[in-house]
């Protein structure tokens, strides 16, 4: 079965710059606005968790590996040129990195280990949150959702003050923010959206049984978006739009994306497929041409 050899994807912030990365190794760098492929560069990468990012003006890419060594942990290249600016070996259990909201430093999640703060330029430890296994930040404020290690206890909304929220279910799936408030999907639960100021929930979405939320983007409509997928059925994956004083939701469109391979960029998605959506309209405004691969038949393995 003949299907798109990209697994997982990162858009910039500030530019229409992408990274779709294979399996392992390979990733390539797109302008989304042309459907040019700009490089492709040999890095550490490794599918799973979310090991894959994009510095906000897409200048620079992080990749890291679950190993640590000369093959692995954490390193940081220039998406032109390949050229490696630091290479972190040291880090081992590395599950997702992200560049702050600020573009101040890079957020390092290892598995078992606190959240690490490092250094974009040289990739160096500037700090360590000990209990926290995630962390999510504004680019609108500086408010900060912390996601603790430990299952019985409550999410933090860090700010001028800090608030407590307590969990619906076990993790955090994907968090993003807008101005004044915080949207936040959980592992096969609800969608919330709280006030950052007091905490307070202003609605919930509820997806059907066995479906949750995989990715979350605030937009310039002043909307929340997110992706549906029935995770348990294996079903489709569908682009809705919550409204930010209700959370009534919209069905936009089917994506036709593997689950974890999708990003959100400005006022589009781009999905493993290669296609990019329109968040408006569902249409598909443009098409990059990724690889292919040649996959086992489901039904002739079963």
């Amino acid at each position: 079965m003949l299907d798109s050899a990209i697994r997982t994807i990162s858009i910039a912030r500030r530019s229409p710059i992408a990274a779709a990365a294979l399996f392992e190794k390979k990733v390539q760098i797109w302008n989304l606005a042309n459907a040019e492929l700009v490089s492709e560069l040999e890095t550490v990468f490794q599918f799973g968790g979310h090991r894959l990012t994009l510095s906000p003006t897409g200048e620079y890419c992080v990749a890291a590996r679950f190993r640590a060594g000369q093959n692995g942990g954490v390193v940081c290249y220039e998406t032109r040129s390949g050229r490696k600016i630091w290479h972190r070996a040291d880090l081992r259990r590395v599950q997702g990195v992200r560049f702050s909201a600020a573009n101040e430093a890079i957020w390092c999640e290892v598995e078992g280990q606190p959240v690490l703060s490092l250094d974009i330029n040289t990739g160096l430890t500037l700090g360590s949150m000990r209990t926290i296994c995630d962390v999510f930040d504004s680019p609108f404020t500086q408010h900060v959702l912390q996601e603790p290690r430990g299952r019985d206890r409550d999410l933090a909304i860090v700010g001028s003050t800090t608030l407590l929220v307590p969990r619906s279910t076990f993790a955090i799936l994907d968090a993003t923010f807008s101005p004044d408030a915080l949207c936040l999907s959980e592992a096969g639960g609800p969608v919330r959206c709280l006030n950052l100021e007091t905490g307070n929930e202003r609605w919930r979405y509820q997806p059907p049984a066995g479906n949750h939320v995989l990715r979350l983007s605030y937009q310039a409509d002043q909307s929340f978006y997110g992706v549906q997928w029935a995770y348990e059925r294996g079903g489709p994956k569908l682009l809705l739009r919550f409204s930010q004083s209700t959370g009534a939701a919209r069905n936009i469109c089917d994506l036709n994306t593997f689950p974890d391979a999708l990003d959100f960029g400005h006022e589009e998605v781009l999905l493993s497929s290669g296609d990019v959506v329109s968040l408006f309209t569902g249409a598909i405004i443009r098409q990059l041409a990724f690889p292919m691969k040649d996959y086992p038949d489901p039904e002739s393995t079963s």
